[in-house]
């Protein structure tokens, strides 16, 4: 893994998204995957393309763990799991028959405490 000269003796994950969610992200809208490896590369030193490969080397490594029915937590970001959910009866707005939805597992993610403290902060 890179070295990131401005981590301050944090972790990754935790430095990284508390100094991405401190930029200023232009102001309205969603952020691409594509404008996230630019403001990656940007704060790193990094190229687009190595970049690219940490982000997508990243959502591999996790979801592949969660998948497996691992949890992931990135320490004062949050973390990943995947939750059992239960067959239910719903109903089709369409046609107003009842359907049924088997159980299937999903994906949970759980903010940490730094990335709620960071989003909590007035600028």
């Amino acid at each position: 893994m890179p070295h990131f000269p401005y981590s301050a003796g944090l972790d990754f994950p935790c430095c990284f998204a508390l100094r991405f969610l401190n930029s200023n992200c232009g102001g309205v809208g969603d952020v691409t995957k594509q404008q996230f490896i630019e403001k990656l590369a940007a704060k790193t030193k990094l190229s687009n393309k190595a970049a690219r490969e940490v982000v997508d080397t990243s959502i591999d490594l996790i979801t592949q763990n969660v998948k497996r029915g691992e949890k992931v937590t990135l320490t004062g970001f949050g973390s990943f799991e995947s939750r059992q959910q239960k067959a239910t009866q719903r109903i089709n707005p369409q046609t107003g028959s009842k359907m049924s939805v088997p159980a299937k597992k999903v994906p949970k993610f759980r903010a940490g405490k730094g990335f709620k403290v960071a989003l909590a902060k007035k600028r």
